[in-house]
């Protein structure tokens, strides 16, 4: 078998941060997203940290998946936030690359669903 060994320094971790912009309730995106990306089912459940609002969160293929509410940035309501695990020195290092831009993207033309970047609805 054939073994090789990873160097520290070639080992990048990525995240997400899209806003949706979805008319239904949390409940509703996560059961849509989970079924159109194939995942397990996002568990919604008050946050431990105060205010306690309701968050979706799924694991898949070394990722954890946020989901919340969050008019932030209107006309979105939700906003979607993915990052690879196992990743404290890669954030530390700032060696995390940004797939935010391709995933709104994909969401927006594969599965109709209106995704966007902060940049994209920011006030002008």
């Amino acid at each position: 078998m054939l073994s090789i060994k990873l160097n520290s320094t070639n080992v990048y971790g990525a995240f997400v941060r899209v806003w949706i912009r979805y008319d239904g309730t949390l409940e509703q995106l996560a059961n849509t997203l989970a079924s159109k990306l194939q995942l397990n089912s996002f568990d919604v459940e008050p946050s431990a940290d105060s205010p306690h609002v309701k968050v979706g969160m799924t694991e898949a293929f070394g990722w954890e998946a946020w989901l919340e509410e969050d008019a932030k940035y209107p006309p979105c309501n939700f906003i979607l936030k993915m990052e690879t695990e196992d990743t404290f020195a890669e954030i530390a290092q700032g060696k995390m690359h940004d797939l935010s831009p391709w995933f709104a993207r994909f969401l927006s033309n594969s599965f109709d669903i209106e995704a966007f970047l902060a940049e994209e609805i920011l006030p002008e």
